[in-house]
């Protein structure tokens, strides 16, 4: 037996852990992406994975909102870091946008009774 040979059970053992290995991941992916219970973002720019779009950003940070706006609509998702971030660049789109939290708004302030 010449040291080139390699045994026929660990060729198989290296295919059969080779055709295993995609399975927790393609599952790992589906309960990420098809079972999230979080709502899906508005549209934005492609960001890169570790700072976002914060390249996007310059001195002029009005203008470059109006000129993703365009592109992308009035409401938009913005990637800084690791916060997401939801831009409305409209009346519209903010009345919207804030419509749901204006019982929270309305309640009042939340007193807490102090402790002696």
């Amino acid at each position: 037996m010449d040291q080139t040979d390699i045994p026929v059970w660990k060729t198989d053992m290296i295919f059969f852990l080779l055709l295993l290995l995609p399975i927790p991941l393609f599952f790992r992916y589906i309960k990420k992406h098809v079972f999230s219970k979080n709502p899906p973002l508005p549209p934005g720019p492609f960001s890169w994975p570790i700072i976002g779009n914060i390249h996007q950003m310059g001195r002029e940070l009005h203008s470059i909102l109006a000129n993703l706006a365009r592109v992308h609509g009035p409401l938009m998702s913005l990637q800084l870091g690791t916060q997401t971030i939801i831009v409305a660049s409209s009346p519209a789109a903010a009345r919207e946008f804030l419509r749901p939290m204006t019982k929270f708004c309305q309640a009042g302030r939340f007193h807490m009774p102090l402790q002696s």
